[in-house]
């Protein structure tokens, strides 16, 4: 769970590949670092693709959330 005072970073992209075997698609993702430290806290990542191959197309969907469960560094 992010603290409030993590600096918050948003991401939000679109992304398009031309070709014979063209895709497109979005990325939308979240994280949280403490301000102390280079490992992010907390992070969200949400990606939708859409492949097209000959007028077929596949929709292909990835959501990932990571937390950081113990900070190893800290101990020593």
């Amino acid at each position: 769970m992010p603290a409030a005072d993590d600096e918050r970073v948003d991401v939000d992209e679109e992304f398009v590949a031309r070709g014979a075997e063209a895709y497109s698609g979005t990325l939308h993702g979240k994280v949280a670092f403490d301000r102390t430290k280079s490992v992010p806290r907390t992070v969200a990542v949400e990606t939708r693709t859409r492949i097209d191959r000959m007028g077929q197309y596949t929709l292909v969907s990835h959501h990932f959330d990571f937390a950081l469960k113990e900070d190893s560094f800290s101990k020593k």
